[in-house]
């Protein structure tokens, strides 16, 4: 959120220029890296395990997100 708001990005939107998808995926990703911190406390994680949880997390946000969207219970797109 604070680099997105030095390049004047206004909350809740997403770059329109080549940095869209970069900002969305981070979207996704920011809350993922404290969940796995917190599990790191309880859990030993090896870093495979780590980026699939990050790649399937987010990629699951983006899917529910989508399936919203399509059922009008969503107004972005995203």
């Amino acid at each position: 959120s604070f680099i997105k708001r030095r390049l004047e990005i206004r909350e809740g939107k997403t770059a329109e220029n080549g940095w869209k998808w970069t900002f969305i995926w981070i979207d996704q990703i920011d809350s993922l890296i404290g969940c796995i911190i917190f599990l790191l406390f309880f859990i030993p994680l090896s870093w495979q395990q780590m980026l699939g949880i990050l790649i399937l997390g987010a990629g699951t946000h983006l899917g529910v997100n989508r399936l919203l969207y399509w059922a009008k219970l969503r107004k972005n797109r995203m």
